[in-house]
């Protein structure tokens, strides 16, 4: 467990978690939610059946909860103690483990239960994750676990929320922007006197090259046989990746607690909260993507090592036999705002009659996968299944 983690943890044990979805703009995100659980049930045609449920990131268990009474079995993991005393003092019928999301093996899940979920809820841990590679970490450990019809809910705060609450309803902006400004002139200044450095060295770069070149490529050629030797052959793709650092994906390089050009808030290392984007979201899933298919491949590997040694013909579970299809992918079905404007409309919500605020959550079902509308919420909220392409 790391400072952030405890930090985390700290926080956690003084927040009112279980109250959170109790205020009228909560139950807004609450309901729509679980509209959207029950619908991922249905789309799976399941409706009615008991399903294995794992809810990461479980809190206090407001959903798992419910899920586990309506008669499925459900693992709730969770990070932080005090929400697990919670969840036991008030729901009963759960299977109750501490854990990461990044490396859910911890909490008992290891290679014995892919595949095992028929669903599984990521409504919390893509709040705190900061680094993107963690998000990305974490989504790929839920698909490992997720069986092939299954599908995959995963909340994420909005950017343009904090934004508008923080930056101007707090008025933090002015400070936030002209720490960013003076992040890029200091990047910039940088640049430029890298920029002449490079300059005055390339001439000598140039002569250089020619034999450093050749260097490489017999370096190169060693680099690939040692490869060779001790993992089996790679594809191309995967040198690729290998070369391919983070930072091609991620926004871990960018200025720290400030706003960059576009009004893109970045988190220091410190801060408990991420705030995303539509793209951001999308990114993320291409790097878990990338990641299951590093997996996949080496599974495949390493079942072609040991069916060597087991006898030809004999079927290795997992393994890359002929006619294996290639990696399963996590592929989206829907995404949705389940709060829409709630979170800005906190008085608003509060004076409505009980008969207003149904109407209301009517409006925002109806509306919370508008195209037009989606990142302009406090939350969102990614339905995904695997593929296999």
């Amino acid at each position: 467990m790391d400072w952030h983690d405890q930090k985390l943890i700290a926080y956690y044990n003084k927040f009112p978690e279980e109250k959170r979805l109790d205020s009228r703009h909560g139950k807004v995100e609450y309901r729509l939610t679980r509209h959207f659980i029950n619908q991922a049930i249905s789309d799976m045609g399941a409706e009615g059946q008991s399903l294995r449920v794992l809810d990461i990131g479980a809190g206090t268990g407001r959903y798992a909860g419910p899920l586990a009474g309506g008669g499925h079995r459900v693992t709730a993991v969770e990070l932080v103690r005090y929400n697990i005393g919670c969840m036991r003092q008030k729901w009963t019928g759960l299977d109750i483990r501490q854990g990461d999301a990044r490396d859910l093996a911890g909490a008992g899940l290891g290679q014995e239960c892919n595949g095992s979920f028929d669903l599984i809820l990521m409504l919390g841990p893509m709040y705190h994750l900061i680094r993107d590679q963690d998000k990305a970490q974490a989504l790929a450990e839920a698909a490992r676990l997720l069986a092939p019809r299954g599908r995959l809910l995963v909340a994420y705060l909005m950017n343009e929320y904090s934004v508008l609450t923080y930056g101007f309803g707090q008025r933090h902006i002015l400070e936030l922007r002209a720490k960013g400004q003076a992040e890029k002139g200091e990047q910039t200044q940088t640049e430029r006197v890298q920029g002449e450095q490079t300059q005055a060295g390339r001439l000598q770069e140039e002569q250089a090259q020619e034999g450093q070149i050749q260097e490489k490529r017999m370096q190169e050629k060693r680099m690939q046989a040692e490869r060779l030797q001790t993992e089996g052959v790679q594809t191309e793709e995967q040198v690729q990746e290998e070369s391919d650092k983070i930072g091609s994906f991620s926004r871990d390089h960018r200025s720290k607690g400030s706003l960059d050009a576009s009004f893109a808030l970045q988190p220091s290392p410190g801060d408990l909260y991420d705030y995303v984007r539509l793209e951001d979201i999308a990114a993320f899933d291409r790097e878990a993507n990338r990641l299951i298919r590093g997996r996949w491949e080496k599974a495949g590997r390493d079942s072609q090592e040991e069916s060597l040694t087991v006898g030809a013909g004999r079927s290795i579970r997992g393994g890359n036999a002929p006619g294996r299809r290639g990696a399963p992918q996590l592929i989206r079905e829907r995404i949705f705002s389940p709060d829409g404007p709630a979170n800005y409309m906190r008085r608003e919500l509060n004076a409505l009659s009980e008969e207003e605020f149904a109407c209301f959550l009517d409006y925002q079902l109806a509306i919370c996968e508008r195209a037009d509308l989606l990142g302009a919420g406090g939350h969102l909220v990614e339905v995904l299944r695997l593929s296999e392409k």
